[in-house]
């Protein structure tokens, strides 16, 4: 059965407006991707089903007054599968490229965070586990797992720290 609310609806305070939001939560700081100049390389989460946890490469091309900022891909394409694709992005889904190390892939542990570079990004995933034959196994957030060798080690890095 449904419940019933006792709580009044809020009311704005006349003259009064909500302050803008912080980056991240409590550090009243505006977000990384805010730090990045017009032109500057970055990285970008693409917000349709299918993409979690990629970042795809890009350039920031503009920062809007309402903290989203506009970005042209590197790797994906507008449908005429020539222009490269511009969009709008709120800040969170922007980052600076990351310094990417590949260590050796015994270093790894079963649930270290990781990315994999796949289809022109680099995806969010997991160690899954080391085979005897010396390949990793990992997870996606999507998709099915993938196994790689020490010899594709650069198509694998830790997931670097959350902005």
């Amino acid at each position: 059965r449904a419940v019933e609310s006792r709580r009044e609806p809020s009311r704005a305070v006349e003259g009064r407006r909500r302050p803008p939001r912080a980056g991240r939560c409590g550090t009243g700081s505006p977000p990384a991707a805010m730090a990045l100049a017009v032109g500057e390389a970055c990285e970008c989460r693409v917000p349709e089903a299918g993409f979690e946890g990629a970042w795809y490469p890009g350039a920031v091309l503009e920062h809007l007054a309402d903290g989203r900022v506009r970005v042209q891909h590197h790797e994906l394409q507008e449908d005429d599968e020539v222009t490269p694709a511009t969009e709008t992005l709120p800040a969170p889904q922007v980052r600076a490229v990351p310094d990417r190390r590949h260590p050796p892939l015994a270093t790894y542990d079963p649930q270290d965070k990781i990315e994999v570079a796949h289809e022109g990004g680099w995806w969010q995933g997991r160690v899954v586990s080391h085979e005897a034959d010396g390949k990793m196994i990992v997870s996606l957030l999507v998709g099915t797992p993938m196994s790689f060798g020490d010899d594709e080690r650069e198509r694998v890095c830790p997931a670097p720290p959350p902005a």
